[in-house]
């Protein structure tokens, strides 16, 4: 699988914020840089087993949730969906899209 250092960040990240942990405060715990564990989590670098093993304790999952890609998506599966999702949408839907949108792009 191509994407394994992208999706496996994108769980890490995700578990991070799940327990409520800074970038800065779980890299304390696991005792690397946070600079290392942001490239981690943006799929840049790949933990070893010992940052995996610790990552488990501390965010107390166990490593195989970090490695389930079940609900993970590229992007271009993600826009496919989306684009075929939207052209079912009667125009009532379409408008409320339209406004949540907005939101989205101001935020």
């Amino acid at each position: 699988m191509e994407n394994v250092e992208k999706f496996l960040g994108q769980n890490i990240k995700k578990y991070r914020k799940a327990r409520g942990f800074t970038q800065a405060e779980l890299a304390e715990a696991l005792e690397i840089d946070f600079k290392y564990l942001s490239r981690l989590e943006t799929g840049i670098a790949t933990p070893s087993i010992r940052i995996l093993d610790k990552m488990s304790d501390v965010l107390k999952v166990e490593v195989a949730q970090l490695f389930d890609f079940s609900e993970q998506k590229d992007e271009k599966t993600l826009r496919k969906e989306l684009l075929n999702k939207i052209e079912t949408y009667s125009l009532e839907k379409l408008n409320l899209l339209s406004d949540f949108l907005k939101v989205v792009d101001a935020y």
